[in-house]
């Protein structure tokens, strides 16, 4: 948590700034009044693209020649000009790179034909970790195509591992949500109250491991869910959750990845990674 720590301060460094003149507007995604976030299930089809997309543009083999990845990736691009100039597709690396699990996540619209989604992956070698991959996507009709390089970070490190498991790559039945939802309005309040793990363990299976948030920021509201897997699980919920800064009052948007099974008849967390 001593990322968070070092974030808060930051942020009110900058809203002093803000308040003479200063760099305040420099982080306009934390702002005081947060934008109403679009659902993403307005956005299946682009969500669909977005994920098929980042599973082909993140598995590669070193035998792929430059020209053999354009092609792969000119199926999803309409504007093929970026294609040569990307380095995850002229040259992707010397060692093969596979993907598990692959989960889109928050949708941001910039205008009325263009969007981001972000798109939370497994890779599984040459070095198994999760990735998020912010894929800009062109709209016209029904019609989808990644008009720019795509951005990579490995900002989802985690406070906790969520590991490839066989989910289904759809969307839960609702009923699930439902449960799921009801677990994670329980679950995250305490999540980010909590100063140690104890308030935690109703909700967490007896492997998990959760660094709670030490009250650094207080839960608001979730603002998107997502829930993948099948009605028995195991299940994966994908969520934009608002929070607020106790010094600075700014209201800003956490994305999580959280793992969750049913066990003894009860409904538990298994792990959880935030960007």
């Amino acid at each position: 948590m001593k990322l968070r720590k070092v974030v808060r301060v930051m942020m009110f460094i900058l809203v002093i700034l803000g308040a003479i003149g200063g760099v305040g507007t420099l982080i306009p995604h934390h702002t005081a009044a947060v934008k109403k976030v679009s659902k993403s299930v307005h956005y299946a089809g682009e969500r669909a693209f977005a994920a098929a997309f980042a599973k082909a543009y993140l598995t590669f083999q070193p035998s792929d020649s430059s020209s053999t990845r354009e092609q792969e990736m000119s199926s999803f691009a309409g504007n093929t000009s970026w294609l040569g100039t990307d380095p995850a597709v002229s040259s992707p690396g010397k060692k093969a790179q596979t993907v598990g699990q692959v989960l889109a996540g928050r949708v941001s619209k910039l205008d009325t034909s263009h969007v981001t989604v972000n798109v939370l992956v497994y890779l599984r070698t040459p070095k198994a970790r999760w990735v998020k991959l912010v894929v800009p996507v062109g709209i016209s009709g029904s019609h989808y195509d990644v008009y720019a390089p795509p951005t990579l970070t490995n900002a989802f490190t985690g406070v906790a591992s969520v590991q490839d498991k066989t989910w289904s790559g759809n969307a839960a039945p609702a009923a699930v949500v439902t449960k799921v939802q009801n677990v994670l309005q329980g679950f995250l309040p305490l999540y980010f109250q909590s100063r140690g793990v104890t308030p935690l363990q109703p909700y967490l299976n007896s492997a998990a491991h959760v660094q709670p948030g030490d009250g650094l920021v207080k839960f608001v509201k979730i603002d998107t869910l997502n829930v993948y897997g099948a009605k028995t699980g195991p299940w994966i919920a994908v969520t934009d959750v608002q929070v607020s800064d106790p010094v600075t009052k700014m209201h800003y948007e956490e994305e999580f990845a959280i793992g969750l099974e049913s066990q003894a008849g009860h409904d538990v967390i298994t792990g959880i990674v935030v960007n």
